[in-house]
């Protein structure tokens, strides 16, 4: 994940993720037809299943797995899809969360099994599981340019499924549900209408797939593929990515019962919310024309902070997405529950705070009381904001703190990730832009509120600094 959001810097100003999609239909039928062709939705808003990434749940024991799943079979949740069980470095080295005899994924095992303690656990649980095969981190370089890398690449996947399913099937037959395909597509300019290599580059593209898809299918036939791209609305229109992911479907030996799972690019900044439906609604015309596959939503539940730091999207936000993932897709799953929202890794008032959602159908509105307190003192030419800590019905999720009325800082819980410490929010910050201000215009107006996990904002405190 760390890596990817890196390489979408470089692809574009945010770097990002979503769904795609949107155009006219080709092929017979008439304009009217086709514009009024969309897969059917959910009947309730919720979530189904959640991402884990390998990384997060390595440490874990069975008490650890326990507690994690046990919270997410209260909510209604079923899958689980574990993101990763190899990665390549573009160095060539393997990190392996399971005892590979592989060469080079030997090498790399972490020494614990991660892949059977998910699925000895998720059976407990009466989980499904989607198990990941492997990331060649070259994928955000080679891509589609290099067809020889790709080939052998979807070549060792398919060695790594053959040793995953070896190992883990039979024992838990019932669990081990489906595969997860790591690579993540995106919509990159040559994939545009107008590009001059754009069949070219989706032959490559579903060739690729289709080596992983083949094998899969003599190998686990009743084994459904997920797979998650994205994209950024900054790259390209919603109807060149209609047009692209129709053509690709449809080129692609797809069996009934495969899933295209998109991230909603919400969380890692590629699409707001006010154009999801748009996208979503298009992505969802190229799927239902087709008609090979299934369509869900992944939906991000994360954020960034003024300071460009992640976190956990407030309710106010995720909910808005999962209503309008509902609209089209038959489930939606979320990265990532375990990472954002899960009360043994971040404050317990996000938990508390989608509890109260899917119960009641709505958000919870009562607002945190005001931090009370509120002094700012000019030390060593920076201005020291503090307050105390406000209170809340469902939990605090963090402060936001305003210069001249502008948000200059948002202050949000942390995540454990394993450090045995509870997240800790903050109750004091610095801002060194105050005396340059202050010599120049005198007084500065601060403000600060607190924020609840369900996205209600208290009233102001208010400080002069002269």
């Amino acid at each position: 994940m760390k890596n990817k959001l890196a390489k979408l810097i470089s692809i574009s100003l945010v770097g990002a993720f979503m769904l795609l999609t949107v155009g006219c239909a080709s092929g017979g039928k008439n304009e009217t037809e086709t514009e009024n062709k969309l897969t059917k939705g959910a009947d309730k808003v919720k979530l189904s299943g959640t991402f884990i990434q390998s990384w997060l749940c390595n440490p874990w024991d069975d008490e650890r797995w326990g507690k994690e799943l046990k919270n997410l079979k209260d909510l209604g949740m079923d899958i689980i899809v574990l993101g990763d069980t190899a990665v390549k470095s573009t160095a060539g080295a393997w990190t392996t969360y399971y005892p590979s005899k592989l060469d080079g994924l030997k090498e790399g095992y972490l020494g614990s099994d991660t892949v059977e303690n998910a699925l000895r656990n998720c059976k407990k649980y009466g989980f499904k599981v989607f198990v990941g095969m492997s990331l060649d981190e070259n994928w955000w370089d080679k891509f589609v340019y290099d067809k020889e890398w790709l080939t052998s690449a979807m070549n060792t996947c398919n060695d790594i499924a053959n040793e995953l399913y070896a190992s883990y099937h039979e024992k838990y037959k019932d669990t081990f549900y489906g595969w997860y395909w790591n690579p993540e597509i995106w919509n990159a300019d040559i994939f545009k209408v107008t590009s001059a290599v754009r069949d070219k580059f989706i032959d490559v593209l579903s060739d690729g797939m289709n080596i992983s898809l083949d094998y899969l299918s003599k190998l686990s036939p009743d084994m459904p593929f997920m797979f998650s791209p994205f994209a950024n609305t900054d790259l390209g229109s919603a109807d060149d990515n209609y047009q692209f992911w129709r053509d690709l479907i449809k080129k692609t030996n797809f069996r009934k019962g495969d899933i295209l799972c998109p991230m909603d690019s919400v969380g890692a900044g590629g699409t707001k919310v006010q154009y999801l439906d748009k996208w979503l609604e298009a992505y969802s015309k190229a799927v239902a024309e087709t008609g090979k596959i299934k369509f869900w939503a992944n939906c991000e539940d994360f954020d960034y902070t003024v300071q460009g730091d992640a976190c956990t999207a407030d309710m106010g936000r995720f909910s808005k997405q999962m209503e309008i993932a509902a609209k089209y897709c038959e489930k939606t799953i979320t990265f990532a529950y375990s990472h954002y929202y899960s009360p043994y890794n971040t404050v317990p008032g996000y938990d508390a705070a989608y509890r109260y959602y899917i119960k009641n159908g709505k958000l919870e509105t009562e607002a945190p009381t005001a931090p009370a307190n509120f002094t700012v003192e000019l030390q060593n030419n920076a201005a020291i904001l503090e307050w105390n800590e406000s209170s809340d019905n469902i939990g605090i999720c963090g402060y936001n703190i305003y210069r001249e009325g502008k948000l200059i800082e948002n202050i949000r819980a942390g995540l454990s990730d394993n450090v045995p410490t509870a997240p800790v929010i903050d109750t004091t910050t610095s801002d060194w832009e105050a005396k340059s201000i202050l010599e120049t215009v005198g007084q500065i107006t601060y403000d600060v509120t607190a924020v609840d996990c369900s996205g209600n904002e208290s009233k102001k405190s208010t400080f002069v600094l002269k």
